[in-house]
């Protein structure tokens, strides 16, 4: 199962993705910034091979309270490698971003648009 928006990927056949790192645990976790789970705003992600379902991104990454830290951190390629491997060998052709971009946001809302669209027909 590919991932990506128009339905399967961009024009490039590329999906874009975001590596991250749980501070607490050192779980990785790969986030899809084009790619709502939900018509509830979340996007898709991967936690642990072959996992997929919603996340939140902002959530994830921006600290909640003066003096703490988000959740998780940018993930290092040597850290990831193993899930991108494993994307890749399922079909994705990754492009890895470092943190979300306006880019990418508009690429997310397009396809929420999109969603909730054929949602209502």
């Amino acid at each position: 199962m590919n991932l990506g928006w128009d339905g399967m990927e961009n024009k490039q056949g590329i999906t874009p993705v975001i590596f991250r790192v749980f501070r607490d645990a050192g779980d990785i976790i790969a986030l899809f910034p084009t790619i709502p789970a939900d018509a509830q705003g979340q996007l898709m992600q991967s936690y642990h091979l072959g996992q997929f379902g919603g996340a939140d991104y902002i959530g994830l990454t921006r600290r909640h309270i003066q003096g703490w830290e988000a959740p998780t951190r940018p993930a290092k390629p040597a850290e990831y490698e193993e899930m991108k491997k494993d994307l890749e060998g399922r079909g994705y052709k990754l492009k890895v971003y470092s943190k979300n971009s306006i880019f990418l946001k508009n690429r997310y809302s397009e396809e929420l648009k999109r969603m909730k669209r054929d949602a209502s027909v």
